[in-house]
């Protein structure tokens, strides 16, 4: 009697996971990760206007510095009407595809390291 009652304890019990409490536990986590991978997505994507604002300014700003600079004023700033020529935009472009790759290493390591 006693060797049938450990054997019962050894058996695990089986789980219903269709019950409508875990589908609303499973829900809620579904959601609350979705909620913060959307959040953290539109905070990225408010930040890309005034990084590119800034980065274009600064590469107008050495561009005039060196070339012509008779277009800074007196606190050394370029308007951005004259920071769209071809050589600014080319530096700039240059600057966000460096910042993309660097920023992209990091995903790279982490998945090879899954895959080994």
């Amino acid at each position: 009697m006693a060797d049938e009652n450990e054997s019962n304890l050894l058996i695990p019990k089986e789980h219903d996971d269709s019950s409508p409490k875990s589908f609303s536990k499973s829900f809620k986590v579904f959601a609350f990760c979705t909620l913060v991978l959307v959040t953290w997505d539109i905070g990225a994507f408010l930040t890309n206007t005034p990084r590119l604002r800034l980065y274009e300014s600064n590469v107008c700003r050495e561009y005039y510095s060196v070339h012509d600079p008779s277009y800074l004023d007196d606190h050394g700033n370029v308007l951005e009407k004259y920071c769209k020529i071809d050589a600014v935009q080319h530096d700039v472009a240059i600057l966000f595809g460096w910042q993309a790759l660097f920023d992209y290493i990091p995903g790279m390591n982490i998945n090879s390291f899954q895959l080994a």
